[in-house]
């Protein structure tokens, strides 16, 4: 009996059966993940990395749910990994040639402009260039020194109305703010929407920018013994099902044999009364 208890357990937690979608990420970007993933409607939940040797963590949704938590990662570019900044460069070693400073001194700063627009809101990726040309102490005094160079392209989600989480004029404020030499007029900066597959492509003239639908409400419809569900849930209702069936399977087992060890008893009772009868006679 307890077998079959044990057994109808088992079936009952594969509809509750987790997937790991993203591996081994800081605490900041798991937290980021897991909110976006709940604003879209998906349960995901952060769990330590045991085998990690560093401070990781990684994040989980219901089996059932794993192919949606992924096209909104995939919207959203993550898990993406943070690009190399100053504070990675730090550490000492060997002396560097005055080349390997220079490009130290572009990854740390491309590093710092990338990982510091990421943080924004609505934010999906960024690149950026940063080229800091070597001043050549033999060049002509009067000249004008060569002056670096950035670009930046930020790829970001747009709100109702269609427009960016910020102006290009606040990138390239961002920039000469990490790069002093550069004029922030002198900074390539592109901002490109995300195109959200999930918004209705036929527009309402009369609502030209409807908010996006509610992934919880407007979803392929079909049909499971007579319920209708988004499509991708069937397996989950089946789950649920089978597992509903085998536990009341256990319970009328249980049952059954409450009755006949209750019918056995009975008789030993019986039995028992007669023969303590014939006793006394």
């Amino acid at each position: 009996m307890w077998r079959v208890l044990i057994l109808a357990l088992a079936l009952t937690g594969m509809a509750c059966a987790q997937e790991t979608i993203a591996h081994q990420q800081t605490e900041r970007q798991a937290n980021r993940i897991v909110k976006i993933l709940k604003d879209r409607g998906v349960e995901a939940v952060k769990l330590k990395d045991e085998d990690s040797r560093e401070l990781a963590f990684n994040v989980m949704v219901p089996e059932t749910d794993s192919h949606g938590a992924l096209s909104i990662l995939s919207e959203f570019n993550l898990p993406d990994k943070p690009a190399t900044e100053s504070a990675d460069l730090l550490e000492g070693g060997m002396i560097p040639t005055p080349e390997q400073q220079l490009l130290k001194k572009q990854v740390a700063i491309r590093g710092d402009i990338i990982n510091a627009l990421r943080d924004l809101p609505r934010v999906v990726d960024v690149k950026a260039v940063v080229s800091i040309p070597i001043d050549n102490p033999l060049r002509d005094p009067t000249a004008e020194p060569p002056r670096p160079k950035a670009s930046v392209i930020v790829v970001f989600q747009p709100d109702d109305a269609g427009a960016p989480p910020f102006t290009q004029e606040d990138v390239q404020r961002f920039a000469y703010a990490a790069v002093p030499e550069i004029k922030s007029g002198e900074v390539s900066v592109m901002l490109t929407p995300r195109s959200n597959e999930s918004v209705v492509k036929t527009r309402d003239p009369n609502n030209p920018n409807p908010p996006p639908p509610n992934p919880r409400t407007h979803c392929k419809k079909e049909s499971v013994i007579g319920i209708t569900l988004c499509e991708g849930n069937k397996r989950k209702v089946i789950n649920l099902l089978l597992g509903a069936i085998v536990v009341a399977g256990v319970l009328a087992g249980m049952a059954v044999i409450a009755v006949l060890r209750a019918m056995r008893y009975r008789k030993d009772l019986t039995r028992l009364t007669a023969q303590f009868q014939q006793h006394r006679k």
